[in-house]
């Protein structure tokens, strides 16, 4: 039996870490007091160097004295002291360092598992943690196959007749889920979806997001459309084998998680912007007050624009119409703006 499918282990909670964090803790159906001897035994495990990778994977140890920098962008390699360079460079919490540590020991062991395989080495790997859903896929062909996967989901998105806005909501959408499919393909390798965990890789985009000082609003609003993706690409028939169904399901019930999290966040954000916009809101005696001039001045106006058709007179023109009607029914002054003389012959009347 594969080692990624090892009967003996299953998940039997989730354990709240944070606010904006969970992890999966595993336990053994039977105590196992030398991992090194059950791999050996019930798996036959008989390489030692695959032995020794798996166990570090496992026990979480550094495979080598320098990892490479998981964060996107970073260039730096073979650092002898990560959690330093994570603390000075990057400016990362104790909890975000250490989720960062792990993913590059990972990376670093399964980048020498893959290595390992490459040899042809005897006696043979029992593993497949390094290969698993990769055989046949080259290494662009998971990203590619998220791209096409998201150009289709786009397209349907918008519908047969698609106005100007859905089409920008559907672009925007797809967008937003590129990137974080983009985001997990430079952390965790162009096989990201087999050597992903699809909660560590949706935290740490969370972070990524943190970091550009967005707004928790517009952090769920990525979640939501992550979310609508993994449902329409797990039902999708242009996804490959590759994109596995449960991955897709289980990333999808991550985003539920976590905006679910962000709940009480959310409603504290919305009330502080309620709070800013009712502080901007004019006075009834102001509205009234501009009524009543805009009532005397609108019909000058059309008379000296009648007599001099200058530009000023114009602007002034249309600002006082504008605002009128604005205040009569409630519409922003672009919407009266754009009205088509067809649209304004169309519209009812009222003593005003």
């Amino acid at each position: 039996m594969p080692l990624l499918y090892c009967k003996w282990w299953r998940p039997i909670k989730w354990l709240s870490l944070s606010q904006h964090d969970f992890v999966p803790v595993r336990a053994l159906l039977k105590p196992v007091e030398d991992i090194v001897v059950h791999l050996s035994d019930l798996h036959k495990m008989n390489n030692e160097r695959e032995l020794e990778l798996i166990c570090c994977l496992i026990k979480r140890r550094q495979l080598a004295p320098g990892l490479d920098c998981p964060v996107p962008g970073c260039t730096v390699t073979e650092t002898a002291r990560l959690d330093r360079h994570l603390g000075r460079v990057h400016k990362v919490d104790k909890q975000e360092k250490e989720r960062l540590i792990n993913v590059a020991r990972r990376q670093a062991i399964l980048h020498e598992l893959l290595g390992l395989r490459d040899t042809s080495p005897d006696p043979p790997m029992v593993s497949d943690l390094d290969t698993c859903g990769t055989s046949s896929a080259s290494p662009g062909d998971q990203l590619g196959n998220v791209t096409r996967v998201l150009s289709t989901f786009e397209r349907e998105s918008c519908g047969p007749f698609a106005s100007a806005k859905r089409r920008d909501n559907a672009r925007q959408r797809a967008r937003r889920t590129q990137d974080f499919f983009e985001f997990c393909r430079r952390t965790y390798g162009p096989h990201f979806f087999d050597t992903m965990p699809p909660t560590d890789g949706l935290l740490g985009f969370l972070t990524g997001l943190y970091g550009r000082n967005l707004t928790v609003s517009t952090m769920r609003h990525y979640l939501i459309d992550i979310g609508i993706f993994c449902s329409y690409a797990a039902d999708s028939s242009e996804r490959e084998a590759s994109v596995t169904e449960a991955k897709l399901r289980h990333l999808k019930r991550a985003c539920m998680y976590q905006m679910n999290q962000m709940k009480g966040d959310v409603r504290a954000h919305r009330a502080e912007i309620r709070a800013s916009k009712s502080a901007r809101i004019i006075s009834r005696e102001a509205l009234c007050k501009f009524l009543k001039r805009a009532r005397r001045k609108i019909p000058r106006m059309i008379k000296a624009f009648a007599r001099e058709p200058t530009l000023g007179v114009m602007f002034r023109l249309q600002g006082l119409l504008s605002g009128y009607m604005s205040i009569l029914t409630g519409h922003r002054r672009c919407v009266l703006i754009n009205m088509t003389a067809l649209e304004v012959g169309r519209a009812g009347t009222t003593q005003d």
